[in-house]
């Protein structure tokens, strides 16, 4: 996906007052301030009680559902020409804590901390995970170069520390 068509499906969430976060390799290349990789997808971290809005926007421009597989947690939609967004659908308590459904017993959480980072893709402001949540992101599997690279790209500019033998 490029950079223009990240910052186009971005502004219309915001134009609907859809809050997000954006996680994975653009949300990494936000928090860089520049585009370091070429990207195949958008990742957002939405509020999923705002699914219904979320998708009648992105279905405006002909993104539909693709994939349920890691419902609830997960949502994947596609449109014809390809492009691609992974929703990460979470729910906030009542003190404002951010929690990932997976299942009934399973969940995961975003602290207020990780949903505490904002960047850019060229001049449109975005919010993301901080880069302590996006790398958090990436534990639990199995990562592809693209995600070394942007691992590296973490270390370097944030000082993370990354598990040994990851090479740069």
């Amino acid at each position: 996906m490029e950079a223009a068509e990240a910052v186009e499906l971005l502004a219309a969430l915001e134009g609907a007052g859809i809050p997000y976060w954006l996680a994975g390799g653009w949300g990494i290349d936000a928090l860089l301030g520049q585009e370091t990789r070429p990207h195949k997808d958008i990742d957002l971290l939405v509020d999923s009680s705002a699914l219904p809005t979320v998708e009648h926007v992105l279905s405006e421009r002909g993104f539909r559902r693709a994939d349920e597989s890691e419902w609830p947690a997960f949502l994947i939609l596609r449109d014809d020409a390809g492009r691609q967004v992974d929703l990460y659908l979470v729910e906030f308590d009542q003190q404002g804590e951010c929690w990932q459904r997976f299942s009934a017993r399973r969940w995961d959480h975003f602290s207020r901390q990780e949903l505490s980072g904002s960047g850019r893709i060229h001049d449109h402001l975005v919010r993301c995970l901080s880069a302590e949540g996006q790398f958090r992101q990436f534990l639990g599997y199995e990562w592809g170069e693209p995600a070394i690279h942007d691992l590296n790209k973490l270390r370097d500019t944030f000082g993370l520390a990354l598990p040994p033998g990851i090479d740069s």
